[in-house]
């Protein structure tokens, strides 16, 4: 059975590229409905060519929301480097940002990396993406040259070894204000309260899924919402950023989202366009 990256390829390689003006067109769609929802802001993270549609649009004046475009991490340092270089770091409404990994998959599917297995599956603790050693080697090769990292990382195995290759990163390169990140951070075990910025999403604190994880896990789902609560200090810095729908309202936008912009539009472009209000 395909999981995560090779079943999304498996897909994704049998979908023809869009045409320039399909990509146009899907992205002037997406732009109407940020600005309807009074969206201003947003970080993306797919092809370069995009970033280069959002470039044309910006010099016709057609641009309406500040983007900031995550990098893949597994790119070659290189061609990081001229991307960065071609699209600037500096503009406040288009530029490139962090480097964006996913480190594991998702509890659903049970690929979320976990310390101790799943308690409806015995035989699995989930999927680390990359392997470990390499992972870390490119973190630290991509900070020295100057990078921000941003690692997705849902179990608590994955959490734990994000914030070992942060502390493997200051300590090789030495000292910075990097603010590398952690997306999701949803299950994070007792020992280790969060170093660097969290970035969760309400419309994960459902109760969907909890059965994978044991009743004795699910006080580890967002721990930093219940170190807040309680108003204890914490051993690392912590801050969070929230997004602030509901679930109910977040699926409600998700919904009209799918049936205003996707109907008729490229394969590709629903795909790609994977615009994070923030």
């Amino acid at each position: 059975m395909l999981k995560e990256g090779p079943a999304m390829e498996f897909v994704r390689s049998r979908i023809p590229d869009p045409t320039a003006e399909q990509r146009r067109r899907g992205i002037i769609s997406v732009l109407a409905d940020l600005a309807k929802n009074g969206v201003t802001s947003v970080q993306d993270n797919s092809d370069w060519e995009d970033f280069r549609a959002y470039k044309l649009l910006k010099d016709d004046g057609k641009l309406t929301v500040r983007i900031t475009e995550w990098l893949h991490f597994t790119e070659p340092l290189n061609d990081l480097q001229n991307k960065r270089a071609e699209g600037g770091t500096t503009d406040p409404w288009l530029k490139t940002g962090a480097l964006k990994m996913v480190t594991d998959g998702a509890l659903g599917s049970r690929t979320a990396a976990m310390l101790e297995p799943y308690s409806d599956d015995a035989k699995t603790t989930g999927i680390m993406i990359m392997e470990p050693d390499k992972l870390k080697s490119l973190a630290i090769e991509r900070d020295k040259a100057g990078f921000q990292l941003n690692f997705h990382a849902i179990g608590d195995r994955a959490n734990r070894f994000a914030l070992d290759v942060f502390e493997a990163v200051a300590k090789a390169n030495g000292p910075r204000d990097r603010r590398d990140r952690i997306e999701h951070a949803q299950v994070v075990a007792p020992d280790d309260l969060l170093g660097g910025i969290a970035h969760w999403s309400r419309a994960h604190q459902g109760r969907l899924r909890m059965g994978h994880l044991g009743k004795k896990r699910r006080a580890s789902r967002f721990r930093h919402r219940f170190s807040r609560r309680s108003c204890q200090p914490l051993p690392r810095t912590l801050r969070l950023r929230h997004t602030p729908a509901s679930k109910r309202h977040a699926r409600r936008r998700l919904a009209a989202a799918r049936k205003n912009l996707f109907a008729g539009l490229h394969p590709r472009v629903h795909q790609r366009l994977g615009l994070c209000g923030i």
